[in-house]
């Protein structure tokens, strides 16, 4: 028997290769749902649209309970108005049990495939949401609700395993002199410029975030004394490369809280922009 059964892939995700593997979980938790409620062995899912390879989910031996049957799943050409793919899924089956499930096993595989895409989409949406929450629109980098997430976590990290955290503080000098002789235009690009460098410069582990106005943060994990004093160094030098002068501070400790360590690095490049007065 055969019956035409809808797959629509995982559109949130934003390449092919993402696509595939986000299918092939979503069809892994499907089909061990399948197998849960019948008497089948084996059920295999292979859709060359959207998979590199099948999708096989099997009973261990000694199991119970115990049956037999093959559900295969192959893929079909796409119409050319079609927005999502189709597949055709043919069951089959050798015993008399597999017999009769294998009827109502295309009707569990689409609604299980319905939920659990469904859960997928929310859990997509749920994490787009707070991506667009915790980030600055105008330069990309995390916002300050991102930067206090950020320093929790790490902090967390630090004390438990003692290694320091470094706080780095910035802030562009002369950001209102631009705006009010060049416009807020000329203040921007300013700020687009000290993003870019501060994303080149810091490293993977490195979370840079605005925290509003013309101040910038970066969180250094596992960041001792010399690193942070490198770190501070490679920084000025990025945002001079771009035209923009900062007054900069840091602090470094793997047993002050969050609150202490920021407020060293925040006097830190107070005392800095004083001394370049």
């Amino acid at each position: 028997m055969s019956t035409a059964l809808f797959v629509p892939p995982p559109m949130a995700e934003a390449d092919t290769r993402t696509r595939s593997d986000a299918l092939r979980r979503c069809l892994e938790a499907v089909l061990s749902r399948v197998l849960a409620e019948t008497q089948l062995l084996t059920l295999q899912v292979g859709c060359a649209l959207l998979l590199d390879g099948p999708v096989i989910a099997e009973r261990p031996p000694g199991t119970t309970p115990r049956g037999d049957g093959t559900l295969s799943f192959t893929g079909h050409t796409i119409p050319a108005t079609a927005h999502v793919p189709e597949a055709m899924l043919w069951v089959s089956a050798n015993s008399e049990i597999g017999r009769s499930e294998a009827h109502v096993v295309p009707v569990m595989l689409s609604a299980f495939m319905e939920s659990e895409m469904s859960r997928l989409i929310a859990e997509s949406t749920a994490r787009g949401a707070l991506e667009i929450a915790n980030r600055d629109p105008a330069t990309g980098l995390g916002n300050r609700r991102a930067w206090l997430h950020t320093l929790h976590v790490e902090a967390g990290r630090a004390r438990r395993t003692g290694r320091p955290i470094t706080i780095v503080i910035l802030d562009i000098d002369g950001l209102k002199q631009v705006n009010d002789a060049y416009g807020h235009a000329a203040g921007d690009g300013l700020i687009a410029r000290a993003a870019v460098a501060l994303s080149g410069t810091r490293r993977a582990t490195d979370v840079v975030c605005r925290l509003g106005g013309d101040e910038f943060g970066i969180a250094a994990a596992d960041t001792d004394q010399a690193s942070a004093e490198a770190l501070a160094a490679r920084v000025r030098e990025a945002l001079l490369e771009q035209g923009v002068n900062v007054s900069l501070g840091w602090a470094t400790s793997a047993h002050l809280g969050i609150d202490d360590l920021w407020q060293r690095a925040d006097a830190a490049m107070y005392e800095d922009k004083r001394a370049r007065r």
